[in-house]
């Protein structure tokens, strides 16, 4: 009989043990929930209010303080850029680039893999401090994590073409394949990007040795559409 109580005692033991393992995760995810589409919504052209950007970073740190992810770090620094985006005073405007900047470099350094996270830390740093070199290395993780990922092709070459003059070598010529990869895939996206950047020359230079992407590309920058 000991023995048996002994055994339940234990079972239960292990129990509560797991539980104890298991809620911080699950209390994260279920504070995270109502806003694990948020940030797809207004990539799909959703307007955000600043509101609901309050309430998503509000949400995120509180899911921080159960369980610290990279991931939900990474989230944080994406809604700071996109309430950067929505700042009415500059000041507001630079408050919220420096917090975004900071959380993403924060979960990119516990996790490394997210392209898009790295991308949108080149972003934040090119809006915070124009063509400075400390674009390169999230540009650069950036291409190494996810390099066709087409989704960020356009968002990559913006910014590349608004650093142009800060861009280590290597990184100037991973932008010939990504600028190769717009012709074929959002060829009105780049001509556009082109002209917002004055980038002509640096198309010119990425199509010249693939005549076939010349002249794919000349056919939507000279249309009048």
């Amino acid at each position: 009989m000991y023995a048996r109580y002994l055994a339940a005692a234990g079972g239960l033991c292990i129990g509560l043990a797991i539980a104890a393992i298991a809620w911080p995760r699950f209390v994260s995810g279920a504070v995270d929930a109502p806003y694990e589409d948020t940030l797809r919504t207004i990539a799909r052209g959703t307007a955000p209010t600043r509101r609901t950007i309050d309430d998503a970073v509000a949400a995120a740190k509180v899911s921080l303080s159960w369980q610290a992810k990279g991931l939900t770090m990474n989230r944080i620094g994406a809604f700071e850029l996109v309430r950067a985006g929505l700042a009415t005073t500059p000041a507001d405007q630079r408050k919220a680039l420096a917090d975004s900047a900071h959380w993403l470099q924060r979960g990119l350094t516990r996790s490394p893999a997210s392209a898009y996270s790295w991308l949108q830390l080149a972003q934040a740093l090119q809006a915070q401090g124009g063509a400075t070199p400390a674009i390169n290395h999230p540009l650069r993780m950036s291409l190494r994590t996810a390099p066709f990922e087409h989704r960020l092709v356009i968002p990559r070459i913006e910014v590349a073409f608004r650093t142009w003059s800060a861009l280590d070598a290597d990184i100037r010529d991973a932008m010939t394949t990504q600028i190769r990869r717009a012709i074929d895939t959002a060829p009105k996206a780049l001509a556009n990007a082109t002209r917002r950047n004055y980038a002509l020359r640096q198309v010119r230079q990425a199509v010249a040795g693939s005549p076939i992407h010349r002249d794919r590309f000349n056919i939507v920058y000279l249309s009048r559409d």
